[in-house]
């Protein structure tokens, strides 16, 4: 089955100086099942598929941290 990120609302994005991560996936009872990462910085481009049952508690805690650590 093809998948597009149409089907997935963007749930956050992150920038810093060289990169920008765009974290999509689509909430069913309080969990994300299916979560796209895309990664692009100056070198390279990155795509991840995380599937299981992340909560979104865990994604709040990913993305605060990682914007901390980024500055943004």
């Amino acid at each position: 089955k093809q998948t597009s990120f149409s089907d997935f609302p963007l749930l956050t994005l992150i920038k810093d100086e060289d990169t920008v991560v765009k974290v999509f996936g689509k909430e069913e009872g309080g969990f994300i099942k299916n979560m796209y990462l895309t990664i692009f910085d100056d070198k390279d481009i990155v795509l991840l598929h995380l599937k299981g049952k992340i909560s979104l508690e865990d994604i709040s805690k990913f993305t605060t941290s990682t914007k901390k650590k980024h500055g943004n």
